[in-house]
């Protein structure tokens, strides 16, 4: 008899948080618990916010673990399973794109009246920083 108390201490301590660990990491998207991605970037499940589909081979453009890969602006993550074969870059902020080399696009506008020339942001007289969103 005591034998089944125990059993089921196990069971409760020791299979069930894996178990929901796995559901709530990889069977439910972050997106439906309340994280909303950056403008510039979308959320793929199990990666996280990345500025293109990481499941696709378009978005294959670094080294797993190689900063260099991503303009030092990211950091390089596995999406090949693994495997270390592909890698896309997940961009710090205020970085987007497939390299994390700019910072402003057709979704993502400069700050303060700045303006977005080749990815990066032009400061009007009297702000700095890389959104302009700094006053001088």
């Amino acid at each position: 008899m005591n034998y089944w108390y125990i059993l089921i201490i196990v069971v409760i301590l020791f299979i069930i948080p894996p178990i929901i660990f796995y559901v709530y990491y990889y069977l439910v998207p972050h997106a439906s618990l309340g994280y909303q991605c950056r403008p510039g970037l979308t959320m793929y499940p199990h990666y996280g916010c990345m500025s293109c589909d990481p499941s696709t081979t378009a978005c294959h453009t670094c080294v797993p673990g190689n900063t260099a890969d991503c303009s030092a602006n990211g950091t390089c993550i596995d999406v090949s399973g693994g495997k270390n074969t592909a890698g896309s870059c997940r961009c710090n902020y205020p970085f987007i794109g497939k390299n994390c080399e700019k910072v402003c696009d057709s979704t993502v506008s400069c700050l303060n009246g700045g303006t977005c020339q080749n990815g990066l942001c032009v400061c009007p007289s009297g702000y700095a920083g890389l959104l302009c969103q700094t006053k001088l």
